[in-house]
């Protein structure tokens, strides 16, 4: 009579006959305190090895301490990071390592963008940490947001072969209450800063501009915004009352130098996705109601809450969102269509208060639509302040090059009875 394998030896067979089938179910969870091992080895390989080797495992080490505040922002590893500049039980000197990183960074073109290591070790207050919220789900009806594929020459866009065609709504609407209206554009309006150090040193916080939310994760602003700090070497945070400090990266740009001749720039937030956003209207009307929600220079500089912002964050410390200052907003009308010789480009000019710093503000219709990007604003010779927009239909293009699916409508925004 054959003999048949105890229940214990069948059991472990079948255990192992699985892990050889399924590796991938057995391998060690991914947690904040694994990836702390991995960056011990890859600190210790910085610290031990000499040229493009330790320069490189630095990179990789400080890439790993960037995923633990990004995806672990609650645990342990990340308070100390941003509390005590060290992870638990290892006093790794972590500017060292940073400095080697960015050596590495230097020369490699495609190397990820690193928080500065005075921004991102040792000096927060243990409270609030870049990137501290658990990642939202995707808003209803939003289309995925696909990162753009900017060419290495820097602004010239490389357009899809088949560039995505979201359906654009022509249904007709009545406009928002005006405290709703006036809610969700500082929702969804943002403030850019770029916090990093000049070429010949220093932590510096630079106010560059505005920006508004178009997907829960794409803030649209101007090209000459996103470029306006190519000279330096640092990170660009995404701010506003609601989303608080985001870190961002700049993935697209569009100039009038290029075949879109307009004036935007995309940016995406990293490892956060917003709750509100702003839709797209691209059929204005000459005369329309239009508001402009955005952060003006000259205005935030007598804001107590926008002078703290750059102070904390020049000292390396992350405010909380009750320091943060509000979206100033203003209204006009559209004055003008001027479609320009040569291009297929449109801009809207409208009169309204603008100043440097609402670059890149979303010009919104009553109903919360956008339906421009400001890019300009001067007196151009005449008494009467003119702003100029890029018209929100060419943006639209723009977008859909590029692969980034908004909500968009050509319907009729009306005032409420």
């Amino acid at each position: 009579m054959r003999r048949l394998f105890p229940a214990t030896v069948l059991a472990v067979l079948l255990v192992v006959l699985g892990m050889m089938l399924a590796p991938s179910a057995w391998a060690e969870e991914v947690t904040a305190r694994s990836l702390a091992k991995d960056f011990d080895a890859e600190a210790t390989t910085a610290t031990t090895a000499q040229g493009e080797v330790a320069q490189k495992a630095a990179y990789e080490a400080v890439q790993i301490l960037d995923r633990i505040r990004r995806d672990f922002p609650t645990s342990l590893e990340a308070r100390l990071l941003q509390t005590k500049g060290r992870l638990p039980n290892r006093t790794t000197d972590l500017q060292a390592i940073y400095k080697l990183a960015e050596e590495w960074t230097s020369k490699t073109p495609d190397a990820e963008p690193m928080l500065p290591a005075e921004l991102a070790i040792g000096q927060g207050d243990g409270a609030t940490v870049i990137g501290d919220a658990v990642e939202l789900e995707q808003a209803p009806n939003a289309g995925p947001s696909v990162p753009p594929r900017p060419t290495g020459d820097a602004g010239v866009l490389l357009p899809q072969a088949s560039p995505p065609q979201p359906q654009v709504d022509k249904t007709d609407h009545t406009a928002l209450s005006e405290s709703e209206l006036h809610r969700r554009l500082r929702a969804s309006s943002v403030l850019l800063f770029f916090v990093g150090n000049k070429k010949d040193g220093g932590l510096r916080a630079f106010h560059v501009g505005s920006g508004s939310l178009i997907t829960p994760d794409m803030v649209l602003t101007n090209a000459h915004v996103a470029e306006e700090m190519k000279d330096f070497s640092g990170t660009w945070l995404v701010i506003n009352e609601t989303i608080g400090i985001r870190q961002a990266k700049v993935v697209s740009i569009a100039r009038r130098d290029t075949a879109f001749k307009i004036d935007a720039a995309l940016m995406q937030l990293q490892g956060f996705r917003a709750e509100e956003f702003l839709p797209l209207n691209v059929s204005p009307r000459l005369d329309e109601r239009i508001l402009i929600a955005g952060y003006p220079g000259d205005a935030t500089l007598l804001d107590q809450r926008y002078v703290t912002l750059q102070g904390l964050l020049e000292q390396g410390q992350i405010p909380q969102k009750a320091q943060l200052p509000t979206a100033l907003l203003n209204e006009g009308r559209i004055n003008n269509f001027i479609d320009y010789s040569g291009t297929n480009s449109t801009e809207l000019q409208y009169t309204m208060v603008t100043a440097p710093g609402n670059s890149g503000s979303p010009i919104v219709n009553i109903c919360g639509e956008i339906v421009g990007l400001h890019y300009s604003g001067g007196a151009r010779g005449a008494e009467v302040k003119f702003n100029g927009a890029v018209h929100a239909r060419d943006v639209l293009q723009y977008l859909r090059s590029v692969g980034v699916a908004v909500q968009a409508t050509e319907g009729v925004c009306t005032e409420r009875n």
